[in-house]
């Protein structure tokens, strides 16, 4: 990556790739801080979810058991390979259990295997569940994707499909981590959401230049550069347009709240709201 992309552009591409983030400097780290997409540089299930569809594609014709334990090892050796932090460790345990319901044909049910996943590492190292940020954070964010995003994605109905589904996402996994993030950072992003939508829709297309600008400069260091060049442009985006957002005052705000009885309540309350929403909404549709 090196080789092929100027600085601070490859290290953009790391983190986007493996999660490197001590490959970003300083200065851009904390925009994506400010304008809260610290996440495209996360690994997450979204990573696994591709190599797991890649490798699919890749075994599907040698046999079905043999698809299994490719994209099982596929799994291991990319979590192993970016360092196996709580939100790797978490993302390919629940990529693993959905990749064997598939195989023994049964339906794969995400809250199971993040529970499952869950309850492994914590019997691994029972203290990631009070000093792992991370552990943390990826757990409520999942949690905020499977109950709190459809809810969004109902008050949004009129807002166009993708866009829409961007907005949510974003907005549920914000609800379940905010205790988390303030207190830890003491940082609140105020334009995270419109950062999310602005932003996002360019990190697809900059795995797949990465990985394929990768691929052609093992092959050839020229022909590497070519298929990176496309790849600049796209990080040359989001550093821009993340530049610009940053630059807005008031994008985000300073915070001081640790008392662990407010953020208790918050969540209560939370729980108690998606509780009354889907139970509200169940009984609708009953006959």
């Amino acid at each position: 990556m090196r080789k092929i992309y100027p600085e601070p552009h490859a290290g953009l591409m790391l983190g986007i790739l493996i999660g490197a983030k001590s490959s970003l400097p300083d200065w851009l780290l904390s925009v994506f801080q400010v304008i809260g997409i610290t996440h495209i540089i996360a690994i997450s299930g979204y990573n696994i979810t591709i190599l797991a569809q890649v490798a699919e594609k890749t075994l599907g014709k040698i046999g079905r058991k043999y698809i299994f334990w490719g994209v099982l090892a596929m799994i291991v050796a990319f979590v192993l390979m970016t360092g196996a932090s709580a939100s790797v460790v978490r993302a390919g345990v629940m990529g693993g259990l959905l990749v064997y319901a598939g195989f023994i044909g049964r339906k794969s049910g995400i809250i199971n295997a993040l529970i499952f996943a869950g309850a492994i590492m914590i019997a691994l190292n029972p203290l990631i569940l009070r000093n792992d940020v991370g552990f943390q954070l990826s757990f409520l964010a999942t949690l905020g994707l499977v109950y709190i995003s459809p809810i969004f994605e109902k008050w949004f109905a009129h807002i166009p499909g993708f866009f829409r589904e961007l907005l949510s996402a974003t907005l549920a996994a914000q609800v379940f981590t905010l205790p988390i993030i303030i207190s830890n950072f003491g940082l609140l992003s105020l334009i995270s959401p419109i950062a999310n939508i602005l932003i996002l829709p360019f990190i697809p297309i900059s795995m797949f230049l990465g990985f394929a600008s990768g691929l052609a400069g093992m092959i050839w260091l020229s022909l590497g550069r070519i298929v990176g060049f496309f790849g600049y442009i796209i990080l040359e985006i989001v550093i821009k347009t993340s530049e610009l957002l940053a630059s807005i005052p008031y994008a985000s705000v300073e915070l001081k709240m640790g008392n662990w009885w407010i953020w208790g309540g918050y969540y209560i309350l939370v729980g108690f709201f998606i509780w009354r929403w889907y139970r509200r909404n169940i009984n609708k549709r009953a006959p």
